[in-house]
C-alpha cells in the first residue's frame, strides 16, 4: 500500500486553535458519547466521514468528495451548452475531422500557420472513436456521434473530478480540514468551474492538470508536480507555465537546482518530442505548434495578433470573476488584508513557516491574474486555469481570517477572566479560605472556558455554512441562467437531426429522391453558435455560411482525403480578413436556415440579408426561447431566480426555417 507522505516543511499546528483544534476535541467527545452505545455505527461513521483522524476536526473523506463532485461535473457534461465559438471551430471540429473524416478548419490549423497542436486532441479522439464504434450498430450514425460527443465531455468531467479531489485531499494536509471544507464548497458552487470542467479548450485542460500538479506540490511530491506543469504547458496551453514560477522557486529551494533541472528535462523532453512528432505528421512539415502560438501572441506581425479579436479593460475580468467564482473571487481581498493585519493587531500565523506557506502556495493565482489583466485582448476562458487555485486561496484566507477574529475575541475573554480570577484569589487570601474551597471554585471556571470555546466553534462553523449556502445560491442562479437562457442552439440542432432529418435517413415529409442528396444547412450571423458537426447526422448534411454583418474570416472544410490536414486551404490569413470563398453563394439552395429572430428591432436591409429564403417559401419548423441580452437589464440577465428575475427577462426566438422551394413538403418515407 502506498502511504501518503506528510510534507516535512509543514509546521506543527498549535495545540489550541480557535474554531479548530481546541474546540474540536469537545465536539469529538460529544460524538464519541453519542456513538458509544453502538460500536458498529461508530466504526461506520468514522470510516465514512473521518478518514483524517490524525488531524483535528471533521471533513468528508475523498470517496464522498469524489462522488459529490462527479455528480455535479457529469451533470455539467450533459447539460451545458457551448458558449465559445473557439471551442467549436478550433477543437470540436478538428476532433470531428480526426474521428469521422470531415469537419471545419480554422486558419490556425492551416499548415501555413500551424498554431494549434493535434497532440492535445488525440486522447479525446481515442475516446470518441471507441464510443462511436461501440454504439454504431445499436444506435445508428447520428446517435453514435452524439454519444461520442458526450463521452468526451464525461471523460473530461471525471478527470476534473479526480484532480479537484486530489487537491482537496492535499489541502487537508497542508492547510487543515476547515480550509479544505471551504474549498470543496467553493468549487461546487462555482459556475465557472461547472462550465470549464467540460469545455474542450486548452485553458480548461490546463486548469485540470494544474489542479493535480498543485495538489502534488502541496504535499511535497515535487517530481509529479513538475510533470503536471509540463503536460499543462506543452500539451495544453504554453502560457500557463507562468503560474508555476512560485512552484519552481520552492522546489529549487527545497531540493536544489540539479533535481529541478533533471525533473524538468525528464518531463519536458519526451512531451516535446511527442508534440513535435504528432504535429509534424499532421501538418506535413516540422512544426512546434506551442512555439508558433507563443510567437503569434507575444511577438505578432504588423496588423496581426490577438488584439484583432477585441480589447477590454480590467473591469471585464473583475466582472467575470465575480460571475464565475462569486464569493471565492470576492474573498481574494482577504489575502492582502491579512498581511496588513499581521503584526499590526496580532500575528495572524503562529509560526514563520505558516506565513511563508501562504506566500508560496497562494501566490500563483495572483501572478496569473496580473499577467492576464495587463493583456489588452481578454477572454473569459483565459481565467479558467486558476479557477481552482482562486477557490483554494480564498478558502485558506477565509479560514485564517476567522481564526484571527476568534483568537482576538478569545484573548479578550481570557484577559477578562484572568482579571476576575486575580480579584477572586486576592479575596480568597484575605478571607483565609483553604485549598479545597479554591479547587471547588476553579472547576466551574474551567467549564465556562470550555463552553466559550464550543461557542466560538459553533459561531465559526455557522459563519462558514452561511458563506457556503450563499455561494451555492448565487452559483445555482448563475448556472440556471446560462442553461435556461442560452440552451437553445444545442436543443434546436438536436431536434433538427433527430426529428426533421430523422437520424440521418433524410428530411421528413419529402420526396424519396431527396434522401440521398446533399442537404445545405445555412447560417448567417448565428455562425458562432453552431455546436459542431457532432450534432448533424452525417456527411451529406453540410453547414454553409452566408453573408451577414460579420466581416471577419470564417472556417472552411478540411480537405476530405487522407492526411487532408496537410493541405493549405485557400484564402486563410492571420489578419481576420474576410475571404469571399468562405461563403455559400447559391443561397437559393439553402434547404434550412437557422437564425435568431430579432425582427422587432431590425431594419429592412438587415431582414433581407439575414434570411436567404424568400418569405413565401419560409416554413419555420421549430423555435426555442433565447435570452435577449440587449433588452434584459443587469443583474436580471445574469441570474435566474424563479418568480423573481424571470419576469424581467426578454426573449428572442431561435428558429429553424425550411425552404419549401428546394425541399417541398410531400409524402414522408
Amino acid at each position: 500500500m502506498v502511504r501518503r507522505r506528510i510534507p516535512t516543511d509543514t509546521a506543527k499546528r498549535p495545540a489550541k486553535r480557535p474554531g479548530d483544534a481546541s474546540s474540536s476535541s469537545s465536539s469529538q467527545s460529544l460524538a464519541n458519547q453519542m456513538l458509544s452505545r453502538s460500536p458498529a455505527l461508530r466504526a461506520a461513521f468514522l470510516s465514512s466521514f473521518s478518514r483524517y483522524r490524525a488531524l483535528p476536526g471533521w471533513t468528508p473523506n475523498i470517496i464522498t468528495s469524489f462522488c459529490v463532485l462527479a455528480l455535479v461535473r457529469v451533470a455539467s457534461a450533459t447539460m451545458s451548452g457551448i458558449e465559445d465559438c473557439d471551442e467549436t471551430y478550433n477543437y470540436w471540429e478538428p476532433l470531428h475531422y480526426l474521428v469521422f473524416g470531415y469537419g471545419l478548419e480554422t486558419w490556425e490549423y492551416s499548415p501555413e500557420f500551424a498554431l494549434r497542436s493535434y497532440t492535445y486532441l488525440l486522447p479525446f479522439a481515442a475516446v470518441a472513436k471507441l464510443i462511436a464504434r461501440a454504439t454504431l450498430q445499436a444506435h445508428g450514425i447520428w446517435q453514435m456521434k452524439k454519444n461520442a460527443f458526450y463521452a468526451v465531455r464525461i471523460f473530461q468531467a471525471l478527470g476534473c473530478t479526480a484532480a479537484e479531489t486530489y487537491l482537496y485531499d492535499s489541502i487537508v494536509w497542508r492547510f487543515g480540514k476547515p480550509a479544505a471544507r471551504l474549498f470543496l464548497a467553493f468549487v461546487l458552487a462555482s459556475p465557472g468551474i461547472f462550465r470549464a470542467s467540460v469545455e474542450l479548450l486548452p485553458s480548461s485542460f490546463a486548469m485540470i492538470v494544474l489542479t493535480a500538479a498543485t495538489a502534488s506540490w502541496l504535499v511535497g511530491e515535487f517530481e509529479r508536480a513538475v510533470l503536471g506543469v509540463a503536460v499543462a504547458a506543452i500539451i495544453g496551453w504554453p502560457f500557463v507555465a507562468a503560474i508555476a514560477v512560485p512552484m519552481a522557486f520552492h522546489i529549487i529551494m527545497r531540493r536544489g537546482l540539479l533535481d529541478f533541472t533533471r525533473w524538468t528535462i525528464l518531463s519536458g523532453i519526451p512531451l516535446f518530442l511527442l508534440c513535435f512528432g504528432v504535429d509534424s505528421y499532421f501538418y506535413g512539415k516540422p512544426v512546434i505548434a506551442p512555439l508558433n502560438l507563443v510567437i503569434y501572441n507575444v511577438f505578432p506581425k504588423s496588423d496581426a495578433g490577438p488584439d484583432l479579436f477585441g480589447v477590454e479593460d480590467w473591469k471585464y475580468y473583475a466582472f467575470n470573476m465575480l460571475l464565475n467564482l462569486n464569493f471565492a473571487a470576492a474573498l481574494l481581498i482577504l489575502y492582502p488584508l491579512l498581511w496588513v493585519l499581521d503584526g499590526l493587531i496580532k500575528e495572524v500565523w503562529t509560526t514563520r513557516s505558516e506565513a511563508i506557506a501562504r506566500i508560496i502556495f497562494l501566490s500563483p493565482c495572483f501572478i496569473w491574474l496580473f499577467i492576464m489583466g495587463n493583456q489588452p485582448h481578454k477572454e473569459e476562458r483565459f481565467l479558467a486555469p486558476v479557477y481552482t487555485l482562486v477557490a483554494m486561496t480564498s478558502a485558506v484566507c477565509l479560514n485564517d481570517a476567522l481564526d484571527l477574529f476568534f483568537s482576538l475575541t478569545s484573548s479578550r475573554q481570557i484577559s477578562h477572566e484572568k482579571k476576575n480570577e486575580d480579584q477572586e484569589q486576592d479575596e480568597t487570601e484575605e478571607e483565609g479560605e483553604n485549598d479545597e474551597t479554591t479547587q471547588g471554585v476553579s472547576e466551574p471556571r474551567m467549564s465556562r472556558t470550555r463552553r466559550s470555546f464550543l461557542l466560538r466553534l459553533v459561531m465559526k462553523n455557522a459563519f462558514c455554512i452561511v458563506i457556503a449556502l450563499a455561494s451555492f445560491a448565487v452559483g445555482a442562479a448563475r448556472i440556471a441562467a446560462a442553461l435556461k437562457g442560452y440552451g437553445a442552439p444545442i436543443a434546436l440542432y438536436t431536434k433538427l437531426s433527430a426529428q426533421e432529418l430523422r437520424y440521418g435517413t433524410g428530411p421528413s415529409n419529402s420526396p424519396s429522391s431527396l434522401i440521398s442528396s446533399d442537404i445545405n444547412i445555412c447560417v448567417g450571423k448565428e455562425w458562432y453558435r453552431f455546436p459542431s458537426n457532432f450534432f448533424l447526422p452525417g456527411p451529406q448534411y453540410r453547414l454553409r455560411f452566408i453573408r451577414s454583418n460579420f466581416k471577419g474570416l470564417l472556417p472552411k472544410y478540411f480537405a476530405e482525403k487522407k492526411l487532408g490536414s496537410r493541405m493549405i486551404p485557400k484564402g486563410m490569413n492571420m489578419y481576420n480578413k474576410e475571404d469571399p470563398g468562405q461563403y455559400f453563394n447559391h443561397t437559393e439552395n439553402c434547404h434550412y436556415f437557422i437564425d435568431l429572430d430579432l425582427s422587432t428591432r431590425k431594419k429592412k436591409a438587415e431582414q433581407d440579408a439575414s434570411n436567404p429564403i424568400p418569405l413565401e417559401d419560409q416554413i419555420y419548423i421549430w423555435e426555442e426561447d433565447f435570452l435577449w441580452a440587449e433588452r434584459t437589464k443587469q443583474p436580471y440577465r445574469s441570474f435566474f431566480v424563479p418568480g423573481v428575475t424571470e419576469k424581467y427577462w426578454k426573449y428572442a426566438k431561435y428558429r429553424i426555417y425550411r425552404n419549401r422551394n428546394v425541399l417541398p413538403m410531400g409524402k414522408g418515407n
